[in-house]
């Protein structure tokens, strides 16, 4: 059984004949009757007689009928819950994973514009160390889009590109290498240096700038709290390899950091939105609209 055959049912009992469903559905007498035969077949009844004026329904026929009727009143229901409507009134659940970077120093407007857009979707915001970890959750079923840095081994994944960082050194306004507009990494090799913790972001640029050409300088830590690497920066005890867009305004007015462009290598990083393309979601397609229509404001902060 199928849906074009419940709306056949349907349809000859609204009209009262083969040719009057034929012209509601828009298809050919002779394939009204081919869907009936089958249907027929299928049931092992009979679930009409042809006679004149109208065509009578059996039981059979009347209960498909019964069925047909709740059946396609559930389909216009969802179509009337998912048509295009008024922003404020579309409904649904949006779980979003980002890292506590991303939400600290990127995506906070822009969740909180998706929230006032749509006041009825539910989102669900789930704070993870990285950005690795946020497309785990995804594949896992967890959430429904992250936030991440762009990658390989995302085959299976959609990706919405929103933009590239660059990645600065810092260093305190008292170290030696202060002062300076850019630095090399065989300088850089020279001091104590804070990275981040493995499969951040910004740990994937570290090791391409200094693993690429070398080894990386003696390592005094690790962490995957930004403002708590810029703090120990600050107190003149190592260098750091950053996004650029973590040096606030502030930082400069305070003078405690500066900022070096690292030479002789590119050290962006894209970013972007992953989502499972298996899973179509109406919530999920929204705020893809919303990332990409407020990429340009977003990666000015990049």
């Amino acid at each position: 059984m199928n849906l074009q055959q419940l709306r056949i049912i349907k349809a000859i009992a609204k009209t009262g004949s083969i040719q009057g469903a034929a012209e509601a559905l828009h298809v050919t007498q002779p394939a009204i009757s081919h869907q009936l035969k089958s249907l027929e077949e299928e049931l092992g009844e009979s679930v009409l007689i042809r006679s004149r004026p109208d065509i009578v329904l059996l039981p059979a026929g009347r209960e498909v009928l019964a069925v047909a009727e709740r059946v396609t009143a559930e389909i216009e229901d969802l179509r009337q819950r998912f048509s295009p409507k008024a922003p404020d009134e579309i409904t649904g659940t949006l779980r979003v994973a980002a890292s506590t970077l991303g939400i600290v120093y990127l995506y906070g407007d822009l969740l909180q514009t998706f929230m006032e857009r749509y006041p009825k979707v539910s989102l669900v915001v789930t704070a993870t160390e990285t950005g690795v970890e946020g497309a785990r959750q995804l594949v896992s079923g967890l959430v429904d889009v992250a936030f991440v840095p762009a990658a390989d081994n995302m085959e299976d994944l959609g990706f919405t590109v929103l933009g590239k960082t660059k990645h600065v050194a810092i260093v305190s306004s008292t170290h030696a290498l202060s002062g300076r507009i850019t630095v090399s990494a065989a300088e850089l090799r020279r001091f104590p240096f804070i990275r981040y913790r493995p499969n951040a972001g910004s740990r994937t640029t570290s090791d391409k700038l200094f693993l690429s050409s070398g080894e990386y300088p003696p390592i005094l830590m690790e962490s995957n709290d930004t403002e708590f690497i810029k703090r120990v920066v600050a107190m003149g005890v190592g260098t750091a390899i950053v996004p650029e867009f973590t040096v606030t305004q502030r930082d400069r007015e305070q003078r405690v950091l500066e900022t070096l462009q690292v030479q002789h290598i590119s050290i962006a990083q894209g970013y972007g939105l992953v989502f499972r393309q298996d899973i179509k979601m109406h919530t999920v397609h929204l705020f893809r609209e919303l990332c990409i229509e407020h990429s340009d404001l977003t990666m000015k902060r990049f």
